[in-house]
């Protein structure tokens, strides 16, 4: 055990924590207020939810650490994975609690955070198995496909397009890497878009839920109704242009008082914008970014492809749900609610971030071990 702790990447674990620690601090800052107000909680509910989570977390951190990475390849677990999400999803379509107008939630966990992860290890699995067995990209490519899209329309079902996508964007982040003649990939997508660019169009009017489509206007025009569709939005320009440079203080924030719905969730970048200023964003942007940029550095040093594509599908799956929130809150992006990685309140989103992390890490030391 002590062997395996010494070549462990400190500075990404140091970094790892950091990132936690001054999310927890920023997330009882931003609560406080909701829980009275909007709950009737004590003060520091949901701070003591995410603590309880975050240690349930470094167990699994630790677990994945200790846990060779390759043990995910296995035949078995990959089966398990898939077959388990399906199970998963059907449940929470059939008996899921409702919460903001999605049915998302089971056993007190959101399977659709989890599920990210798992799609992570089974693609990673596909694509480097293609290459041990010599086989083409494609062989074998429509079970991978048919997981994929079965897992995109169970989760688009709740509704939750939002975790729909980034898990698209993850498997494709993956099937880039993996590497597939993307010469020959572009003259395959413009032969087929005479197909696939109907079925998006009808797919987007037709198929897009009228709170959906309402989101993206609302990203066109969030001032065309500011007490109504446009009201969050609004709130979260407020108080990011109210922080300046250096903020109001920690634990000063207006916005959090009643005016920004849920701070402590999807908006918690606002509220840091607000009470830290631009040099807390920095912060903590160049710290999740840092986190993303070590996970493609341990994917380029990884000699096993399986380990590599895993990392690459962390790092997508980080940076990716990064941008989405980041995006959501300054109107770039409609809002989807996704949460900030290792910030926003979210005991699943923190768990699985965390395991991921733990994978992440046991990769790393395969990496220094061999150089060693």
């Amino acid at each position: 055990m002590i062997k395996k702790l010494k070549p462990i990447d400190y500075t990404l674990l140091f970094l790892l924590f950091s990132i936690c620690i001054a999310g927890m601090i920023m997330m009882y800052s931003a609560s406080s207020t909701v829980a009275i107000r909007n709950y009737e909680y004590s003060y520091d509910h949901f701070f003591r939810s995410q603590l309880n989570t975050f240690c349930l977390g470094i167990i699994g951190l630790i677990f994945c650490i200790i846990i060779p990475f390759r043990i995910w390849k296995k035949r078995i677990v990959t089966l398990f994975i898939v077959v388990g999400s399906i199970i998963l999803l059907f449940l929470v379509l059939w008996k899921g609690k409702v919460v903001n107008n999605a049915q998302s939630w089971i056993f007190g966990i959101q399977p659709a955070e989890f599920i990210k992860l798992g799609t992570v290890v089974v693609i990673a699995r596909f694509f480097s198995m293609r290459q041990e067995l010599n086989k083409p990209i494609w062989y074998g490519s429509g079970k991978i496909i048919l997981f994929v899209l079965t897992i995109f329309f169970l989760i688009c079902k709740q509704p939750n397009l939002g975790s729909a996508l980034l898990i698209l964007a993850i498997a494709s982040s993956i099937f880039f890497c993996s590497g597939i003649n993307i010469n020959y990939f572009i003259k395959k997508m413009v032969l087929t878009s005479i197909l696939w660019i109907p079925f998006i169009y009808f797919l987007v009017k037709y198929g897009l839920s009228e709170v959906q489509m309402t989101r993206i206007k609302t990203v066109l025009d969030p001032f065309n109704d500011v007490q109504r569709e446009g009201y969050q939005l609004v709130n979260s320009f407020i108080a990011i242009g109210s922080g300046g440079i250096t903020g109001r203080g920690l634990g000063n924030s207006i916005q959090k008082t009643g005016y920004l719905p849920e701070p402590h969730t999807d908006f918690i970048m606002a509220i840091i914008s607000e009470e830290l200023g631009f040099f807390g964003v920095f912060i903590i942007i160049i710290g999740i970014l840092t986190i993303v940029c070590c996970s493609f550095r341990i994917a380029q040093k990884c000699k096993d492809l399986f380990g590599s594509l895993i990392a690459v599908g962390i790092g997508s799956m980080i940076g990716t749900q990064s941008v989405v929130n980041l995006g959501g809150i300054t109107g770039l992006l409609p809002l989807t609610g996704t949460p900030l990685p290792f910030v926003s309140f979210g005991g699943s989103s923190l768990m699985m971030n965390l395991m991921a992390m733990g994978i992440l890490l046991n990769i790393s030391i395969f990496n220094n071990i061999r150089e060693i």
